[in-house]
């Protein structure tokens, strides 16, 4: 499997401010990081486009990816819960002034299948090459094959008897 990326960092704005909550008072805050956030993701949508992805963005999470003879399967009937999780973490790390990494791990013909990484400290921010207030985006060159599953028997099949994806393609 080709570990091949394609990256772009772009700025955007950490608008929350430093003192503003993420549980409790708002000041703005929180929602000002929430439209930084779609703004980001209208900004991968587009950069996602121009490298041939669809532009339309699937947020997953490590728990939504099984792996059966080879081939990835990703749980796609809770989208917006991902998008909500990816949203979150974007803003606690606009509210610590960090950067963020979002990573289209791979494709479909309606939809790019994009991960959101917050790094743990700056260290592991440096290793990643992910700006200290930006975002860095990456789509693989060579994506892994991969079907979205909306049934539940068929994702409780997977879950059963699929291998746990502890990564995808080494990266989640």
């Amino acid at each position: 499997m080709s570990k091949a990326w394609t990256n772009k960092t772009s700025e955007i704005c950490t608008a929350a401010a430093p003192e503003t909550s993420l549980c409790g008072e708002f000041c703005g805050g929180l929602e000002m990081a929430i439209s930084g956030f779609e703004s980001a993701c209208a900004d991968f949508g587009r950069f996602s486009a121009q490298q041939g992805y669809p532009s339309q963005l699937l947020w997953i999470e490590r728990d939504c990816v099984r792996i059966w003879r080879r081939r990835y399967y990703v749980w796609a009937a809770h989208t917006e819960a991902g998008r909500q999780s990816a949203a979150f973490r974007f803003a606690a790390a606009a509210q610590r002034n960090s950067g963020v990494w979002i990573e289209a791990l791979a494709r479909t013909e309606t939809v790019t299948i994009c991960h959101l990484r917050v790094p743990e400290n700056e260290a592991d921010a440096e290793e990643k090459w992910i700006p200290p207030a930006g975002v860095k985006m990456s789509v693989r060159v060579d994506p892994a094959p991969v079907t979205l599953v909306r049934g539940r028997l068929v994702w409780r099949f997977l879950r059963r008897f699929g291998g746990f994806s502890a990564h995808f393609g080494g990266v989640l």
